[in-house]
């Protein structure tokens, strides 16, 4: 198997069938490739089930047990190297969502609903980029796509999982393939970033307009490449924040935290000069903020 991922071809040479599935279900939403592969892992399979050992030309093999075990050392070896080969970008820790030719990030910590609110945003006619990883092309601010499957850590309920979902009980992979609108795989601009705050789960969600300022300080942690860019990457942090409108939002429940969601995306998803002169429709002075 073979995957165009960034401009990088990505090959996995596994004989054991059951282990090639799960990387296929992960990986089956990148383009197919058929050049020389750049990166090529080799998935040896061990003596318990679904054992293996992960190996790639320059780091240590990687041995463990399980689908989610396999999905998770692929997916954290690759995403260091991506960086390291693609260093003029800049990598948010990000869900990527898209809507009338713009993209929106969902930025936030492990735990804070990225990636459950993706799987509804998937549901509420935005194409799906990424749940986990938003390279910025920052001279273009466009964002690229990472189709991974898209990783919830439980069932939330509100909308019936494919039947191709690989359920680990710990994790729970969903194929883009299988969403109600097909995976984008090319860039397109970014148009605004929300960044996730604690979870209440219950209820109405709560959205406030993020001056300049708190948006560079709230943004900065998730850079995973920020010491990459010049000025120990406030400089990419500060081009970001200057291109498009930043909120806070705290997720409650699934279906009012989409359609929060949404009613902000319709009022700034804009091309970028529009979205400069929209970013502070809420009431805040962008000269002052």
């Amino acid at each position: 198997m073979a995957f165009s991922v960034l401009g990088e071809t990505v090959a996995f040479d596994c004989d054991d069938a059951t282990l090639a599935a799960i990387l296929r279900a992960n990986c089956a939403a990148h383009p197919a490739s058929n050049t020389a592969a750049t990166l090529r892992y080799t998935i040896t399979p061990g003596r318990g089930p679904l054992s293996f050992t992960l190996c790639r030309d320059g780091r240590e093999p990687v041995l463990g047990r399980g689908g989610h075990d396999l999905l998770f050392a692929v997916e954290q070896d690759l995403t260091v190297e991506l960086q390291r080969r693609r260093p003029q970008l800049l990598f948010l820790h990000a869900a990527a969502l898209e809507w009338r030719g713009d993209v929106h990030l969902l930025v936030g910590a492990s735990g804070s609903g990225k990636s459950t609110t993706a799987w509804g945003l998937v549901h509420a006619d935005l194409a799906y980029l990424s749940d986990e990883l938003a390279p910025i092309d920052l001279a273009t601010m466009r964002v690229l796509p990472y189709p991974r499957a898209l990783c919830l850590k439980r069932d939330p309920g509100e909308y019936p999982l494919p039947p191709d979902a690989l359920d680990f009980g710990t994790a729970i992979y969903l194929a883009p393939c299988s969403f109600p609108k097909p995976p984008i795989h090319e860039p397109q601009p970014l148009a605004g970033i929300f960044v996730l705050e604690p979870r209440h789960d219950t209820g109405e969600p709560r959205v406030r307009p993020l001056a300049r300022a708190e948006a560079s300080a709230r943004v900065y942690p998730h850079a995973l490449n920020a010491l990459a860019h010049p000025s120990l990457g406030l400089d990419a942090i500060a081009r970001v924040v200057e291109e498009v409108p930043f909120t806070a939002l705290a997720a409650g429940a699934l279906r009012p935290t989409c359609a929060a969601i949404g009613a902000i995306i319709e009022r700034t998803s804009r091309r970028p000069s529009e979205a400069r002169r929209l970013s502070y429709e809420w009431g805040i002075d962008q000269k002052d903020a």
